[in-house]
């Protein structure tokens, strides 16, 4: 059936709509929240990480306060790039080019996933909680 199709047809009842992915095409179920939230706490985990070893780097290397490293870390792999400070031992302009590949992707792809699991809150009609919780005996009964 062509997905627009699928949209066009009324919802019956709370089980079709369960099958039929619900709203934003994403099936709904307990398993893919857990999932999905996990992948947001390892994208935040990573970022922190990202920004502990950019900024010890920069404490032993440039001989930065860890204030100055943290921040320095923050911005850099945020893109903000105040040009207040930047590295200048060639040791770390080199470990900034990998630092800055490493990190601005873990931190585009958590901002990402903090983005669409917000959607997804939003979008989800507010019966699919209470259907998530429910037995499937429950759902066979009605």
């Amino acid at each position: 059936m062509p997905r627009s199709k699928q949209y066009e047809q009324p919802v019956q009842n709370e089980e079709s709509a369960l099958q039929n992915h619900g709203q934003i095409g994403v099936p709904y179920s307990s398993g893919h929240n857990e999932a999905f939230q996990s992948n947001v706490m390892r994208g935040i985990a990573a970022t922190i990480l990202l920004i502990a070893i950019g900024s010890t780097a920069y404490h032993f290397i440039e001989g930065w306060s860890w204030i100055d490293s943290i921040y320095f870390s923050s911005t850099t792999l945020t893109t903000v790039g105040f040009g207040d400070m930047h590295p200048t031992h060639d040791v770390s302009k080199i470990f900034t080019v990998f630092f800055v590949f490493a990190g601005v992707s873990v931190v585009f792809y958590t901002i990402t996933k903090l983005g669409a699991y917000s959607v997804e809150q939003r979008l989800r009609p507010p019966w699919v909680p209470r259907l998530l919780k429910a037995d499937k005996h429950e759902l066979l009964k009605r």
